[in-house]
């Protein structure tokens, strides 16, 4: 009897939920709310779930909504409530954000200042703080260190509050400690040369009593990365044509404050210069081209000599308005001879005229100062070499620290925008001086010179000498394109006084030129 009661009221409840499950999968959503403590709008929220009112209540659906909070990144903790109201159910999403970044800070870094080390932070100022950007930002600083020889840098990270304000500080506390130092630079594999010689070579050196003087024998691996590419140009300019050097090994001491760095090269054999020759489009002739050229028959190959080369031709086609000539020089090298046969490929390309000239940088001088310098212009033909004159007489002027020429292309193939950019420097300069003689007593001296005054190019001094005994003004400038001409117009005016026991001398004059 007990049995059969028992089984009629497991009967009884499996009936009452299969019953009620389907009520409860086929309810409707009738209300989302948001909580919690968040500076996030409701409708933030709402833009980031997909459960609307409205549709049928689903447990996958609220799963997805939770794991797209998530993603979004600014929040730390979500939790969903659901209740049965009248109709259907209420959905809760409490959420909690993570804490917003007003500023960030740096404690401890003394060999990268904070700009560059803003630089790698992925996460910024007036932001959610997101973990996963905070731990990037840390593995590049750590990189960052490295690179410099600080492999063993600590960075950690940590929230401030700051007062009268729901945001907070993010400071990342570093400890750099010291930079790895090179105990032993060695070499595998060289025949040709010793490890004295390679070692005048590259960068890396090992750490000595005089390092402090020059700055070397600390690790860093941008310099070995270099060291690679000298070690290679320094080979193939001694004609090993098939030299190979390796990344370097670095092995680290116990202590993990030495480093010692091998290289190892595979050098191959030395090769000669066979035939050198000239092809593609020859402006004049073959002759006259291969007599510019360094490169000869006989010689050790040579890559520095193939670059100077390549740079003869260039300014060669380029002085004839091929400003985009394009030199490729073919090495064919023979195994059995040891020797490379050198042809230089040339396809001229178009004629290139200059379409337009921009200045830009000079907030003194005037255009035309630094236009009347210039050997090309506007709508006339490049010339590689009146190019080359032009920024030399330029930076001769002496009115400016940099001079640099961009050629980006212009309205159409053939042409170009010659932009021009300066960084003027200081032209002027003052003295003022005071002594003291028993004869003269006090005298008071001053000059005052611009070598580029008002920023039309004229130089202009004036100096003068004052005592109880003699007075001196001098007055003079020079206008080097006078009018705009290319005659100099000069001119100077002095008056001088002196005071002796039984006369003045008073006299003035000038020169005009």
């Amino acid at each position: 009897m007990i049995r059969r009661v028992s089984h009629i009221f497991l009967f009884i409840t499996a009936l009452s939920l299969l019953a009620a499950q389907p009520v409860w999968a086929a309810a409707k959503i009738v209300s989302i709310k948001v909580a919690g403590s968040s500076d996030i709008s409701e409708d933030s929220v709402r833009s980031l779930i997909v459960s609307r009112e409205g549709l049928p209540f689903s447990k996958n659906r609220v799963q997805q909504d939770i794991r797209a909070l998530y993603e979004s990144g600014q929040f730390h903790d979500v939790n969903v409530k659901q209740t049965r109201v009248r109709g259907g159910i209420q959905l809760t999403y409490y959420v909690s954000q993570r804490p917003r970044i007003e500023t960030i800070e740096f404690k401890g870094n003394r060999k990268l200042d904070d700009d560059d080390l803003l630089e790698l932070v992925t996460v910024h100022a007036q932001s959610v703080a997101d973990q996963a950007k905070i731990a990037e930002s840390i593995q590049k600083m750590k990189d960052k260190y490295s690179e410099k020889g600080y492999h063993l840098a600590a960075i950690s990270h940590r929230f401030e509050e700051i007062p009268h304000s729901r945001s907070k500080k993010l400071i990342f506390d570093i400890q750099e400690g010291k930079g790895l130092k090179v105990k032993k630079v060695s070499f595998e594999g060289n025949k040709a040369f010793s490890d004295k010689k390679l070692s005048k070579v590259i960068r890396t050196k090992k750490k000595t009593i005089f390092s402090w003087l020059s700055g070397t024998g600390k690790y860093r691996k941008e310099v070995l990365e270099r060291d690679v590419a000298f070690l290679t140009f320094h080979y193939l300019n001694h004609g090993y044509l098939k030299v190979k050097v390796a990344a370097p090994e670095v092995r680290f001491s116990d202590d993990k404050k030495w480093i010692y760095v091998v290289f190892s090269i595979d050098e191959g054999p030395q090769y000669n210069v066979g035939e050198v020759n000239v092809a593609g489009d020859i402006l004049t002739t073959r002759e006259e081209l291969l007599s510019v050229l360094q490169t000869e028959q006989g010689n050790t190959y040579s890559r520095l000599k193939v670059e100077q080369d390549i740079s003869r031709l260039a300014e060669i086609y380029g002085n004839q308005s091929y400003a985009f000539a394009n030199i490729v020089p073919q090495t064919i090298p023979d195994d059995q001879a040891l020797t490379a046969d050198i042809t230089y490929v040339i396809n001229k390309g178009r004629k290139i005229k200059i379409e337009k000239i921009n200045i830009a940088g000079n907030t003194t001088t005037r255009d035309k100062v630094i236009r009347r310098e210039l050997k090309v212009v506007e709508n006339g033909y490049y010339n590689e070499t009146a190019l080359r004159r032009s920024r030399e007489r330029l930076m001769a002027l002496g009115y400016f620290e940099e001079v640099n020429f961009a050629t980006p292309r212009g309205s159409a193939d053939d042409r170009i925008i010659l932009n021009i950019n300066v960084r003027e420097k200081q032209t002027g300069s003052f003295s003022i001086g005071a002594g003291f003689s028993s004869v003269e007593n006090f005298i008071l001296t001053a000059s005052l010179s611009k070598d580029n005054f008002l920023g039309y190019g004229i130089s202009s001094r004036f100096s003068l000498e004052l005592s109880s005994r003699r007075q001196l003004f001098l007055l003079s400038f020079e206008d080097p394109y006078f009018l705009d001409t290319d005659w100099i117009f000069s001119a100077s005016g002095y008056r001088t006084v002196n005071v002796f026991e039984d006369f003045d001398r008073r006299s003035f004059g000038g020169s005009l030129t």
